[in-house]
């Protein structure tokens, strides 16, 4: 972090811990700083450590899962692999287009299955091992390079969406073909299936 600018940016740290991550964003100038865990006593830690580096106040501490349909600068997100896979098409969803994204956690055999599955929305930079020595993979560079494509769950029509129709929408789309309103983000893909 850094190592990044962040002065005057949305960070977003999923899967938060201590709170380190968001901690130091706010500490960096970050002007909106959302820490995220699924684990309450991790919360009930990055308050107290919040409250420690004197930047309480600027972190939203969540068990909200949910992530903004677009505008987030930065997010990081230091958690399994598996739901990091999972994820992948809501956090490149919820990032600015020239957003970055940080990842961790990841052992060294899972690097490959990460980076595929961030590889259609992010120009990934990966490397093998984080400044600690540990198995990561990093992308720091431009997001959504490419295009994203979306099914219509009633009547299976594939059909090409940007990042910009669905900040607008807020994730739902109408298909042209049925007209049936649907979440598309809950149907994303980075090429048609």
């Amino acid at each position: 972090l850094e190592s990044a600018a962040l002065e005057g940016c949305s960070v977003v740290d999923y899967g938060c811990g201590s709170g380190i991550l968001a901690i130091a964003a706010a500490i960096l100038g970050a002007a909106e700083v959302r820490a995220v865990d699924i684990d309450p006593q991790a919360l009930i830690a990055t308050d107290a450590n919040a409250a420690r580096n004197g930047v309480r106040s600027r972190l939203q501490i969540t068990l909200d899962q949910d992530l903004p349909r677009s505008g987030i600068d930065v997010l990081v997100a230091n958690i399994l692999a598996g739901p990091l896979v999972e994820l992948a098409p809501a956090f490149a969803a919820a990032i600015r287009s020239g957003g970055r994204i940080a990842l961790s956690g990841i052992l060294a055999g899972q690097s490959n299955t990460v980076t595929a599955a961030y590889q259609p929305w992010f120009d990934i930079d990966a490397r093998r091992l984080d400044p600690a020595g540990r198995p990561a993979t990093r992308g720091l560079t431009s997001t959504k390079p490419g295009p994203m494509y979306s099914q219509c769950p009633d009547c299976q029509t594939r059909f090409r969406v940007t990042a910009e129709a669905l900040r607008t929408a807020r994730g739902t789309v109408r298909c042209g073909r049925c007209g049936s309103a649907f979440d598309a983000l809950e149907r994303l893909s980075a090429s048609i299936p």
